[in-house]
């Protein structure tokens, strides 16, 4: 088993899928306190946590599965695209956005 990445996606609610090579398409992924989809796309098995609010931007989420388990936060993903992992422009700049709303999440609800 490889953990190959991770997306973010922020419609309708924010879901952070992490591609993994290498399992069987029927595992279950459990995360304490979220709800994880599995789903099958081509040759990776994706894990999809729903729901994250915005002052859980930063925290990290341990994905776990039979064999082993991955951690993993919205800001990893955003930090990888801002430093090299992506030269769209447009991403960039939703994921710097996504940084400064993290911030006044954590600051508002403390």
């Amino acid at each position: 088993m490889t953990f190959e990445g991770a997306t973010l996606s922020l419609k309708p609610e924010t879901t952070l899928s992490l591609y993994f090579k290498g399992l069987p398409e029927d595992t279950e992924f459990t995360c304490d306190g979220k709800n994880v989809d599995t789903a099958k796309n081509g040759e990776y098995v994706i894990a999809r946590i729903r729901g994250i609010k915005a002052n859980e931007l930063e925290n990290d989420f341990t994905v776990k599965f039979t064999g082993g388990s991955v951690t993993y936060n919205a800001m990893t993903y955003c930090r990888n695209v801002l430093n090299g992992g992506s030269d769209d422009e447009n991403l960039q700049n939703v994921c710097k956005a996504l940084y400064l709303y993290a911030e006044a999440a954590n600051t508002y609800f403390g």
